[in-house]
This record gives C-alpha cells, structure tokens and sequence, in this order.
C-alpha cells in the first residue's frame, strides 16, 4: 500500500487550487528556504495514503 507520494508541479497555487477543488479538501503550503511543499491531509483524516505538491 502506497503511504506517501509527492506530485511535483510547476505553479504551485494553480495545482493546489485543482487538487483542492478536485477532493475537497485543505492543502497547506509550506516554504523551506526557496523549496516550496503543498501538504494534503494527514493520512488519518483522509483515511489513505498521504502526500505532498512539490
């Protein structure tokens, strides 16, 4: 079973817009540095895997 995936984009705003939209949830952004992360929800409250827009 897949736990954590990351879905690497190029324009962060617009592909958390469509993932948001799409599963109707909350994505966090988060900035280290000049690397940018697009957290979806933790595994719990999704009830399946987890992962991040990178």
């Amino acid at each position: 079973m897949i736990s954590w995936f990351e879905i690497p984009v190029q324009r962060m705003q617009r592909a958390q817009k469509f993932y948001e939209d799409i599963f109707g949830i909350t994505i966090t952004v988060n900035e280290f540095g000049e690397f940018v992360m697009g957290l979806f929800p933790d595994k719990q409250s999704m009830e399946q895997s987890s992962g991040a827009l990178v």
